[in-house]
C-alpha cells in the first residue's frame, strides 16, 4: 500500500516535531490542508498519478502522451492550486523565490502556456496532481 491509499495527509521528520509546528500541522489538517516535507512532495503525487493513470487506463480511455514533468515541475503548479504565492511556494520549496519563478517560466515556456492558471490545469489534465 501507498501513502496515498493509506490516506496519510501529513508527515513531520522527528526532528522538525517541535510542539509549535506539530499543533500548526494538525491544524491544518484538520481545515483540510496537508503538510510535507520538501524532499517527500514528489513521492505521493508520484502514486497519485499512478494511481489516476491506472484507473484511466482500466477504464479503456486512451491516455494522451505527456511531455513529462520533473518533481519541482510538479510541485509549482500544486502549490499554485493550493494557492499560494511565489514567497510562500519558496518557503514550503526550500528555495528561493526565484528559483519558484524560474520553474515556472521555464514549464509555461516550453508547454506555451499563457498564465499561471494554465500550468495547474496542464497537471490536473495530465494526471500529476
Amino acid at each position: 500500500m501507498t501513502l496515498v491509499e493509506y490516506g496519510v495527509r501529513a508527515i513531520l521528520w522527528r526532528h522538525q516535531a517541535t510542539p509549535r509546528r506539530l499543533l500548526r500541522v494538525v491544524r491544518s489538517v484538520a481545515r483540510g490542508a496537508g503538510h510535507l516535507p520538501p524532499d517527500l512532495i514528489s513521492r505521493p503525487l508520484t502514486q497519485v498519478g499512478r494511481l489516476r493513470r491506472s484507473a484511466v487506463t482500466s477504464a479503456s480511455v486512451a491516455v494522451a502522451p505527456t511531455t513529462g514533468m520533473a518533481p519541482r515541475e510538479v510541485d509549482v503548479p500544486r502549490l499554485i492550486a493550493e494557492g499560494l504565492d511565489t514567497r510562500q511556494m519558496s518557503e514550503k520549496l526550500a528555495c528561493s523565490e526565484r528559483a519558484v519563478k524560474n520553474v515556472l517560466y521555464a514549464l509555461m515556456t516550453r508547454l506555451h502556456l499563457r498564465n499561471r492558471a494554465h500550468p495547474v490545469a496542464y497537471a490536473l489534465r495530465e494526471g500529476y496532481i
